[in-house]
């Protein structure tokens, strides 16, 4: 059975996470047909706003690929160091997150999921947003071959 160690988490982040991990999925801003906005989204909103960079560190070890999913979103608007790392090390896992943009839900598994949060899906093909004080060039050509490899949905 699973443990993780809450020592370090503060409690309002820990029910958080908790909610999110019962919930089990991701909302983008607006969800639904009439796109309305979706108040489990400001939950994912609060915890990325409110944990301290200490705790997302612990928490992207957390088993559950919601959690994760929506705690490397954190790390990726702070632009921290770190998610190059966190890519490569979710390559083996097998997790997967159901993610809900707008209408439509799609089951990513978790490298696609980050893949997804740090590429342009708008273009045809797979090149990331202009984040070059994040990846290097040759991170940008390693997390390249790993989206011709671990994408469903973002090489179409």
């Amino acid at each position: 059975m699973y443990h993780f160690d809450w020592s370090e988490i503060r409690p309002e982040i820990k029910d958080t996470v908790l909610y999110i991990e019962k919930r089990n999925g991701i909302d983008s801003k607006f969800t639904g047909y009439a796109g309305r906005l979706s108040s489990f989204w400001k939950t994912q909103q609060w915890l990325i706003n409110a944990a301290k960079t200490s705790e997302l560190h612990q928490l992207i070890k957390y088993d559950n690929s919601a959690v994760k999913g929506v705690v490397f979103q954190g790390l990726l608007e702070r632009k921290d160091p770190k998610v190059f790392d966190y890519i490569i090390n979710s390559v083996d896992d097998e997790g997967t997150v159901h993610f809900q943009l707008g209408c439509v839900g799609n089951a990513f598994g978790l490298t696609e999921y980050y893949l997804f949060l740090i590429s342009s899906p708008a273009k045809e093909d797979y090149t990331l947003k202009v984040q070059d004080d994040l990846f290097t060039e040759n991170q940008i050509k390693i997390v390249d071959s790993i989206a011709e490899i671990k994408t469903r949905y973002l090489t179409n």
